[in-house]
């Protein structure tokens, strides 16, 4: 059977073993006298419009959601004002101290055109005494208003020293995703 790559080139194969999930389209042609041709056209579901990376441990020290400390930002992007954007936030380890009171970690994610706080993307409250450490991830889906914007995640704490973990394996991320 022949199949059609992405430079336009035709190649014979024996086999063709075809995984995919959404977007997957295959279809089979057929010419009289001529060996069926099979099309597989792979079309993805998320495409990536951003991603950002930290690669060192962040302390977060600030209580204050008012004043809260940058932990990833996004570049500025100009999005058409219909176009469904799904932005997510990782972090492998979100480490917490003991602290009497209880502790907890809010990260809020922000689009910083302005002082415009989108919410909380991901909480962790603790009543315990006790030290503890969780992996965090948030998502949300949302349509930005045509212009251009640049999301970013900060952080605050309650009580207790948090520590977000990003050097030495896994890094805290964010991401933003056009949804098809």
């Amino acid at each position: 059977m022949k199949i059609q790559l992405d430079s336009g080139l035709y190649k014979e194969v024996d086999a063709l073993r075809v995984v995919g999930g959404a977007g997957l389209n295959v279809s089979s042609t057929e010419v009289p006298g001529d060996t069926p041709d099979l099309e597989v056209t792979l079309a993805s579901s998320f495409i990536e419009l951003g991603y950002a990376e930290v690669t060192t441990n962040l302390s977060i020290t600030s209580t204050a959601e008012s004043g809260p400390d940058d932990v990833v930002s996004l570049p500025a992007r100009t999005y058409s004002g219909s176009e469904i954007v799904l932005l997510e936030f990782f972090c492998a380890d979100a480490a917490l101290g003991a602290n009497a009171a209880g502790n907890g970690l809010l990260v809020n994610l922000w689009d910083m055109d302005g002082p415009t706080n989108l919410g909380r993307i991901s909480v962790i409250e603790f009543p315990s005494a006790a030290a503890f450490e969780v992996a965090m991830y948030g998502s949300v889906r949302l349509t930005p208003a045509a212009g251009q914007h640049s999301y970013r995640v900060r952080a605050w704490r309650r009580n207790a020293a948090c520590t977000l973990v990003g050097a030495g394996g896994v890094p805290i991320y964010l991401r933003s995703s056009r949804v098809a």
